[in-house]
């Protein structure tokens, strides 16, 4: 066996759960301890004090608590063992049956090196044990080839618990034969011929013989890991009569040897217990027993009956409804102690309900009644006195009331008494609990319903029932028992139909849940069929332009206002939406009026950029916080666009000149600014007119008669005369909006200087005029 790092042992917790007993005077009713299961807690233990003894020398082993035994610490090289004390031994000329629990630690692939059961006549007594350890488990002669194959414990028989395979020059080769992994077997550790020594590949081994049997073949058990900090339950029944010996551990099939107790033992007494060892490699190896043969003969049963007293059994039928009576029983019969520290549990299955203030206990000092204290949902935990052969027969008694089922349920009972020195079960009870068929219902609409304030509500649906002809429905509206009614199918196996009508003043405002429920004669109750009902009264809005057309310009924004109301909700939105675009949500979570149901004012301006030029439709609404939407309200928006100036200077000029000896034109200055805004969209016609309204005139008299020009772009000269309209500019509207006039500098409007005029500064007055028309 290789070395291996040493693991520390780990700690354990455990919990304890603290129950009580009372009775009117007993005192011998304790309080009762029960503590998880865990690495120092297996399922269950009993006390060893005067039933185990550990060997004097030569052994690692201990008692923990006064009631697990440590065959070997969780340490290297260690060997151990326990045995029966002489008052203890097993008799072999009578039947019996043992039963414990053991612990391999939790080292998993790394653990070795195991334990075994043994029975042994051995002449050392308590004190045998096995000089070997690592794959001698403290019960087998040495492993290695030529050596003594007597110096394991003799006159004995074992079932070993492997957890390390020998089978290499290192480990030896002890275990040749069971190379599938840990593994479970029988063997006579005190047979010479157990141990076959051979010679193989160059070198002289030793193998041993599983179950009597040499070779891969002899049927040994391959349990997998067991070092998984796992404790496992192993029994041991013996028959006196056919001398067989069978053993079970947990998770794996039993196994039978019959055994030649004159042969193996030399006698019919011998003692029995546990060794074990570890090597390089180790494990913690514990031990706790449940049952020692003979230290206690008790007889433990319950019976179950209904109050004529029949008894129910063995598939016997039980009705919804029924009372039953649970009735537990111990005699003590013999034994080497007292049975100490009884327990009394059982959980009751789960289609029966214990009845409350109906448990009493009765025994050699009386009877009583028993506190309801002592039961956790289906589970009764409570303890009994002392029994001994002056106080032999106690019994606990109380009542059950059997449940509906929807099919016929089988079930079965049994109580497990707890002792600190002898743990057993009763017999199963089994009886089955017969079907009533639960009535069906059902409401025909799924919902939810949204009805308005003042409205009232016609519920209709189905009921079914296949084996009773009449039942009882009912109708319960938000928790409140409207109506009941008896309906009877006439023996219909079909779906009957019911109807109820709900008025308006039995709904209130917002969510209301109905309920209806059918019950049979026999009590059963069917499944509640439910429908949610939503009053509802949504919010209430105004618009001021409501059903109205309101003009607007292009490119300005409309200003929407109103008011809103709302009787139950504590939040609304406030939506608008133009034409059939997404609704745009404007004002979110807007809280109601403390005072539900008052006006309260909204106003928001449409941005001018969703509103193009044309009719549109706008509508406004109101959602409140439990999704119910309000009235519309629509106005018509008619957007328009629209020709003007955006700017034109007030005064413009043309350049100065000397008078010329020809005709001349004085050209426009930089002063001339003229914008044009068309909104009406793209493809509108317009143009610009200018009119001469006074002639240009100095202030000594002097006129420029006919000298305002319009010189168009082909360059065609136009008097502009006193008071005539002239075209100076036309246009059709394309993507831009503003339009500034502008002329090249010698088209346009101009000034045409003569020869003969007279020097001086002329001012005059032209009238612009924009024109919606081609």
């Amino acid at each position: 066996m290789k070395k291996s790092n040493r693991k520390l042992p780990r700690a354990a917790l455990s919990l304890m759960l603290v129950m009580g007993l009372i009775l009117p005077s007993p005192g011998w009713l304790a309080p009762v301890h029960v503590k998880a299961a865990n690495n120092d807690n297996p399922p269950f233990k009993i006390d060893l004090t005067g039933i185990f003894v550990t060997p004097a020398t030569g052994s690692n082993s201990s008692v923990i608590g006064g009631n697990i035994v440590q065959v070997t610490p969780n340490t290297t090289n260690q060997k151990g063992g326990i045995w029966s004390t002489e008052a203890n031994k097993m008799d072999l000329t009578k039947d019996f049956k043992a039963s414990m629990y053991i612990y391999f630690g939790d080292r998993g692939a790394n653990a070795a090196d195991g334990m075994a059961f043994v029975m042994h006549n051995d002449s050392r007594g308590t004190n045998a044990i096995s000089p070997h350890s690592g794959s001698g488990l403290g019960v087998y002669a040495g492993q290695t080839h030529g050596s003594s194959k007597t110096d394991g414990i003799q006159k004995s028989f074992a079932v070993e618990f492997d957890t390390f395979i020998n089978n290499n020059v290192n480990d030896g080769y002890f275990d040749t034969n069971t190379t599938k992994g840990a593994h479970v077997a029988w063997s006579y550790p005190g047979q010479a011929e157990t141990y076959i020594d051979y010679y193989t590949s160059f070198q002289h081994r030793r193998t041993m013989k599983h179950n009597n049997i040499d070779g891969p073949n002899n049927g040994a058990q391959y349990p997998g890991n067991l070092s998984n900090d796992t404790w496992r339950k192993f029994t041991i029944n013996w028959n006196a009569t056919t001398s067989t010996l069978t053993y079970q551990l947990e998770g794996l099939s039993s196994v039978s040897i019959p055994i030649n107790v004159q042969d193996i033992f030399g006698a019919d007494q011998v003692y029995w217990g546990f060794t074990g060892s570890t090597g390089s490699r180790y494990q913690n190896n514990r031990v706790a027993f449940e049952e020692v043969p003979g230290l206690v003969n008790a007889e433990v049963k319950e019976t179950i009956t209904r109050k004529d007293g029949v008894v129910v059994d063995n598939g016997a039928l039980a009705n919804n409804g029924e009372e039953l009576t649970y009735t537990i029983n111990a005699k003590y019969l013999s034994g080497k102690q007292d049975w100490t520290d009884i327990i009394v549990k059982t959980v009751l299955n789960d289609h029966v309900s214990y009845v409350p203030g109906s448990m009493a206990i009765s025994s050699g000092d009386g009877s009583g009644e028993l506190d309801d204290s002592f039961w956790t949902g289906q589970s009764l935990a409570a303890s009994i006195p002392n029994m001994n052969t002056n106080r032999n027969d106690v019994t606990i008694s109380f009542k059950v009331k059997v449940n509906q089922v929807k099919v016929n349920t089988p079930v079965t009972e049994t109580v497990k008494f707890e002792g600190s020195n002898y743990i057993t079960n009763t017999h199963p009870v089994d009886y089955v609990i017969q079907a009533n068929n639960v009535p069906e219902v059902t409401i025909n609409e799924k919902g939810p319903i949204h009805l308005a304030v003042g409205e009232d509500y016609q519920a209709k649906g189905t009921w079914k029932d296949s084996d009773d002809s009449t039942n009882t429905l009912y109708y319960d509206l938000n928790g409140e028992l409207l109506k009941s009614e008896v309906l009877d199918n006439g023996g219909s196996t079909e779906p009957v139909d019911w109807s109820y009508l709900i008025t308006s003043d039995q709904l209130k405002l917002g969510e209301n849940n109905l309920q209806v429920i059918a019950r049979d004669g026999k009590g059963a109750y069917s499944v509640s069929a439910k429908l949610k009902i939503i009053v509802e009264s949504p919010p209430a809005i105004t618009l001021t332009d409501a059903n109205r057309e309101i003009p607007v310009d292009f490119g300005t924004e409309y200003t929407m206002s109103g008011s809103w109301n709302d009787l139950d909700s504590n939040l609304v939105d406030l939506y608008y939406a133009v034409d059939s675009n997404t609704p745009v949500k404007f004002a979110s979570n807007v809280s109601n009026s403390t005072n539900k149901g008052e006006d309260i004012n909204y106003q928001y301006s449409i941005p001018a950029d969703q509103l193009s030029i044309g009719m549109h439709q706008v509508s406004v609404y109101a959602v409140d916080d439990t999704g119910r939407k309000s009235n519309i309200e629509v106005v018509n928006v008619n957007v328009t666009g629209k020709l003007s100036f955006m700017s034109v200077t007030e005064n413009v000029s043309f350049e100065n000149m000397q008078i010329p000896n020809k005709p001349t034109y004085s050209k426009r200055n930089d002063d001339w600014d003229i914008l044009v805004k068309d909104t009406r969209g793209s493809g509108s016609s317009w143009r610009l007119t200018a009119t001469l309204m006074e002639e240009f005139s100095d202030s000594q008299g002097h006129f420029l008669r006919d000298a305002l020009k319009f010189v168009n772009e082909d360059g065609i000269e136009t008097t502009m005369a006193l008071g005539a309209e002239t075209n100076v500019y036309e246009m059709i509207t394309q993507d831009e909006q503003n339009v500034s006039i502008n002329w090249e500098s010698d088209k346009g409007i101009l000034l045409k200087i003569d020869p003969f005029v007279y020097i001086g500064d002329y001012t005059g007055k032209i009238n612009w005029n924009l024109i919606d028309a081609p």
